[in-house]
């Protein structure tokens, strides 16, 4: 539950439930140090949704494909934002992105 939080705060409050083992192994930087499947995620959000701190509908995703059915899941409760603002796994995601940014400054990548 709490690697679900941390996507929906890092990622902007809302994730499709098909972009949730994707985010959480990211912010892992290594490895999050367990399978993320999606029957534990679906389990993750029901209990969060129970305690009101997340909504979950179900909503058409647009895709290369078309429209695919999903799940959009929605951050309800903006304290968990100052709640996790000093957590480890958060912080070490953003100093690894901070660090790799400064180096391809450092190495003149100009970008678009």
């Amino acid at each position: 539950m709490l690697d679900v939080l941390r996507a929906l705060v890092v990622f902007g409050g809302a994730l499709w439930m098909s972009e949730l083992p994707g985010t959480i192994s990211q912010l892992h930087v290594e490895s999050p140090g367990y399978s993320v499947d999606r029957k534990t995620l679906e389990s993750a959000v029901k209990e969060l949704e129970r305690e009101g701190v997340v909504s979950a509908e179900k909503a058409k995703r647009a895709t290369e494909r078309g429209a695919e059915d999903d799940v959009l899941v929605k951050l309800r409760d903006e304290k968990v934002r100052v709640e996790l603002s000093g957590d480890p796994v958060i912080s070490r995601y953003f100093s690894y992105f901070s660090e790799s940014w400064e180096r391809l400054r450092r190495e003149g990548w100009r970008g678009a």
